[in-house]
């Protein structure tokens, strides 16, 4: 089993907003179930180590604009550097790890007919970033001579954008 862990950047913009996000990023990272227990123990140990409570999100590693405090906060520029440095190398350790990204122009796909909402950018991305994994699924199941499963796991980000990218996985399952 690989697992597509997927996350986006932001929200995707509605058209009137697209000149002021002009890029969507919708990210995932593929990770084999028997690296997954590694590799989510190095990260933890990488938490405590810098005394981290809670998520690390990138926007953490900007520099401190006087915001909201995170779990981040804390950390020095350099801190947050050797950080950054150490998550890298993490994922560098495991060859069978693979990141996937989608990164989506907003003028441009709203350019395009059948883009019309923030939606669509989110699905269309969405659409890629599970073609991409697939391919790769495929590729891998040549070069080990045996079937192989995956399963896209995908943050939460409110009840009604999840109940819209349940139907969205389901549309592009079905057809």
């Amino acid at each position: 089993m690989h697992i597509l862990f997927v996350d986006e950047s932001g929200t995707p913009p509605e058209a009137d907003k697209a000149a002021l996000q002009p890029f969507f990023v919708l990210g995932g990272i593929v990770i084999p179930e028997d690296i997954w227990a590694k590799m989510a123990g190095d990260l933890s140990r990488l938490k405590a180590h810098y005394g981290i409570d809670g998520e690390i999100k990138w926007r953490y590693f900007a520099p401190d604009r006087g915001g909201k405090p995170n779990a981040l906060s804390h950390l020095t520029a350099e801190q947050k550097e050797n950080l950054r440095t150490q998550l890298y190398e993490t994922i560098k350790r495991y060859k069978s790890v693979r990141l996937i990204c989608v990164v989506t122009q907003t003028e441009q796909a709203y350019s395009k007919g059948y883009v019309k909402t923030g939606d669509d950018i989110y699905w269309y991305s969405y659409k890629q970033l599970t073609e991409r994994f697939q391919y790769y699924m495929q590729d891998l199941e040549r070069v080990v001579g045996q079937k192989l499963n995956g399963i896209v796991v995908c943050d939460h980000r409110g009840p009604k954008d999840d109940e819209r990218l349940r139907e969205l996985h389901h549309k592009l399952m079905s057809e």
